[in-house]
């Protein structure tokens, strides 16, 4: 059976209030049972600020999204005046299916074991994979709209930001504002991003939910100022060593990859995400070599020390990727005068990365000047310094924050300078 599209213009004319629910900045709810009979209960979402057009339009969005969705996890649309969004008559409403149970959020700490904690994101993982399957994408994944129901099972509620990738609109919130929530925060959510509909995020969030179970800490944000991870800070590390479960360092192996900054190097599906789970509950084999030097490898692969250097060496990479782009940038605005030789070509260490950039300059048929650039880049305390040279002689310095390691334009426009000002003075070039 359908969900029934009202034309009702409040949700009291067919409903009477049970019981109150939880409300927040986009709505209230109530718990309803219809006079004709029809459902014994129901979740009523009101939308609060009617005269919104925006939040008018969502609203539509999310019971659409609803509707769309017959898999076994998310509620089930029963009742909406929500096509009305356009009519400021109509106080838009949505029932769907009540789930009797607890948010992730409410559960007591100790209540339940890590391995059980593992198995609802697991569980959260298939409801995850079937959205995606269904071209939705939930971007509000987090401890509140996930139920534990008195039947044992997971549930994922609460759509009001959810997006269609197959049916693009107007209704989608626009570049410059900031979507998300304050639990895990993503960069590819931040204001100037238009990677809002990735199906990476909402996996990466149930790595954090993951994260919240099993230490009762939010993880807040990917990285922090000193580049460590979640499972990295405080006492993370050392409650998460102690869990009782069979496999520890695949754990640790999960919070590694899930908590990267770069969406290309986190869980790409959540169907991945569910087998890395499973994999931490397999009993360790006996009599493998390889396994018990595999583990020692891990836990040296934990320490601090190894974390902080990691995490440094990311940093200058991505300094190197951001080199590298303006790089190519200034071949094309040189409309293909100067083609590439090689590069970019990274050596580094643990502390500093070097990178050497080639390029030819074609002024006549048989003649090419190389010009060579190279960066040294140095992590000092909290700055990043990036020394430009040609032909071992420095010809600018750049200074970049150690916490969010971003070239700027004006660091940018030093480097351009640079190579210019080198094309310039090769003979014939001007």
């Amino acid at each position: 059976m359908g969900a029934i599209h009202s034309d009702a213009r409040s949700w009291d004319e067919f409903w009477d209030e049970v019981a109150s629910g939880p409300s927040g900045g986009q709505a209230t709810s109530k718990v309803g049972r219809r006079r004709d009979g029809s459902v014994e209960r129901g979740f009523i979402k009101i939308l609060t600020k009617q005269s919104e057009t925006e939040r008018r339009q969502r609203f539509y969005r999310e019971a659409a999204a609803l509707e769309s969705l017959n898999i076994e996890g998310v509620p089930r649309l029963i009742e909406t005046n929500a096509r009305h969004y356009d009519e400021p008559s109509y106080k838009l409403y949505a029932v769907s299916t009540y789930v009797p149970g607890k948010t992730l959020r409410e559960l007591p700490a100790g209540s339940y074991g890590p391995q059980q904690a593992i198995k609802w994101i697991a569980a959260l993982c298939e409801i995850l994979q079937a959205c995606s399957e269904a071209s939705i994408r939930h971007r509000d994944v987090k401890p509140e709209n996930c139920i534990l129901g008195e039947d044992g099972k997971i549930y994922l509620v609460d759509f009001g930001l959810s997006s269609n990738v197959k049916d693009a609109d107007a209704f989608d919130t626009p570049v410059g504002q900031e979507i998300g929530n304050r639990f895990l925060r993503v960069p590819e959510f931040r204001p100037e991003s238009v990677n809002r509909d990735d199906v990476r995020t909402d996996v990466t969030w149930a790595v954090g939910i993951l994260f919240f179970l099993l230490t009762r800490t939010n993880p807040r944000v990917i990285q922090d100022e000193q580049g460590r991870f979640p499972h990295q800070r405080g006492d993370a590390a050392t409650l998460l060593q102690k869990l009782a479960i069979p496999r520890i360092e695949r754990l640790m192996r999960i919070f590694d990859q899930g908590f990267q900054h770069e969406l290309d190097r986190r869980f790409q599906s959540a169907e991945t995400l569910k087998e890395a789970l499973f994999a931490c509950l397999n009993p360790v084999g006996t009599g493998s070599e390889a396994e018990a030097l595999q583990r020692k490898i891990l836990e040296q692969s934990q320490s601090f020390s190894v974390a902080q250097a990691r995490a440094v060496m990311d940093k200058l990479y991505g300094l190197v990727s951001q080199i590298d782009r303006l790089c190519d940038q200034m071949l094309g605005e040189l409309g293909g005068v100067v083609s590439r030789l090689g590069g970019p070509i990274p050596h580094a260490d643990m502390r500093e990365a070097v990178l050497s950039f080639e390029t030819g300059f074609l002024y006549a048929p048989d003649t090419r000047i190389q010009i060579m650039l190279g960066f040294l880049m140095k992590h000092l305390g909290t700055e990043i310094i990036i020394a430009v040279y040609s032909n071992r002689v420095l010809q600018a310095e750049i200074r970049v924050p150690a916490g969010t390691p971003e070239i700027n334009a004006d660091g940018f426009e030093k480097i351009r300078e640079v190579y210019l000002a080198k094309l310039a003075a090769a003979p014939g070039a001007v």
